[in-house]
């Protein structure tokens, strides 16, 4: 059974509603969020749950049926209105929030109704609800991404323990305009991910070149017992070469090996401050002879990243 994903914090305002619905007849799943306030009653809140779900549907039930009436087979001589739509489907996909089988009161309150375990019904489809679940709210890949040069997500979490999530990293050639959107409907369809690796951070190989970057974060608690909904990110630009051999590779010919038990490494750098460097005074005063691009966070973070580790 699908699910139902609930942000009820006591002590908050508002509320946040979360689910996926697909009508079985009228084209894909969607995802539908509310934001309401928790002290508003039940009755009002599945209003305009159910009113956000025809708002969806109508347009596709009346495509539907402008097709049926242009087939010469079929008995149906007008289409019926908008508001003629709007009722059918309000009949239709009744919205009832249920607790052990009884339907709860309209007059209940959203963060008495909202509560574990209990069940949102819409139509013939029922979702369980999940109160606070693991979720991951920013999720964000940099904006270079070299080949040989590791990169780590930067992303954020509610009602998980960071150190517990689960990453899994793909590849595609296909070409994204933002994250997560691709460019067209035709780049839509050529877009295939390979899993290439999981674990927090990818070293993109030499055969990403030229490729774009997925990750997807699966956000779990603190025990791994519950986990919540998987989110992705999408590199906007596509993986390209390294700046070439560095100076800090030949440093790190001395430290191929880990430190012993009785001891440890020292390194120290002066490092200049982002602060200082993304600005239209460092790029054209300071550093006119640095390009930007070498002056960007992402691409400063990977090489010094590159160079840690090899310490």
């Amino acid at each position: 059974m699908n699910s139902v994903h609930v942000r009820r914090i006591a002590g908050e305002d508002r509320m946040r509603i979360r689910f996926t619905y697909c009508h079985n007849d009228l084209g894909k799943a969607r995802i539908f969020n509310l934001d309401r306030l928790q002290s508003e009653d039940l009755g009002t809140t599945l209003a305009r749950l159910q009113a956000n779900v025809i708002k969806y549907l109508a347009p596709k039930k009346r495509k539907k049926l402008k097709k049926l009436a242009s087939n010469p087979a079929s008995n149906m001589e007008t289409i019926p209105q908008t508001d003629d739509i709007n009722v059918a489907l309000e009949n239709e996909i009744p919205v009832k929030l249920h607790c052990n089988g009884k339907e709860l009161e309209s007059t209940l309150s959203n963060a008495e109704a909202w509560a574990e375990g209990h069940q949102l019904n819409i139509g013939q489809e029922g979702l369980t609800i999940e109160l606070n679940p693991p979720c991951v709210t920013v999720l964000k890949l940099p904006e270079s991404i070299m080949v040989g040069f590791p990169i780590y997500p930067k992303f954020t979490t509610e009602f998980a323990e960071n150190e517990n999530c689960l990453f899994t990293w793909y590849t595609s050639d296909s070409v994204s305009n933002q994250e997560g959107t691709p460019s067209s409907s035709k780049d839509k369809l050529k877009e295939e991910w390979m899993e290439v690796h999981q674990g927090y951070s990818y070293s993109p190989q030499i055969e990403d070149l030229g490729c774009q970057i997925k990750v997807k974060c699966i956000p779990q608690n603190n025990s791994k017992d519950r986990q919540g909904e998987p989110t992705e990110a999408v590199s906007k630009r596509t993986v390209e070469a390294g700046p070439g051999s560095c100076p800090f590779e030949v440093r790190h010919l001395y430290t191929t090996n880990h430190c012993g038990p009785a001891s440890f490494r020292v390194m120290s750098y002066n490092i200049l401050a982002d602060l200082y460097a993304d600005s239209d005074f460092s790029r054209d005063q300071l550093y006119p002879y640095c390009p930007p691009y070498a002056l960007n966070i992402d691409y400063r973070k990977q090489l010094l990243m590159k160079e840690i580790k090899g310490m």
